[in-house]
């Protein structure tokens, strides 16, 4: 559990670095991506995948 926690925060101290170069890239505008958005970047078809399972199986979650 240790290794997998530490996983998880090297990726979220990742993720706020890369936005935080992308605030200072476009002139100090606070860019912030959301979790589908960093997904849709890595591999878009299994969002898509997701999306459709969630609809068909936890319709009440699609709306989140």
């Amino acid at each position: 559990m240790r290794l997998i926690a530490l996983i998880m925060i090297a990726t979220a101290l990742v993720l706020l670095g890369a936005d935080a170069l992308t605030s200072l890239e476009r002139g100090g505008e606070i860019t912030v991506r959301s979790f589908g958005a960093v997904w849709a970047a890595l591999n878009p078809a299994s969002l898509e995948r997701f999306k459709d399972w969630v609809q068909h199986v936890l319709p009440f979650m699609a709306q989140g």
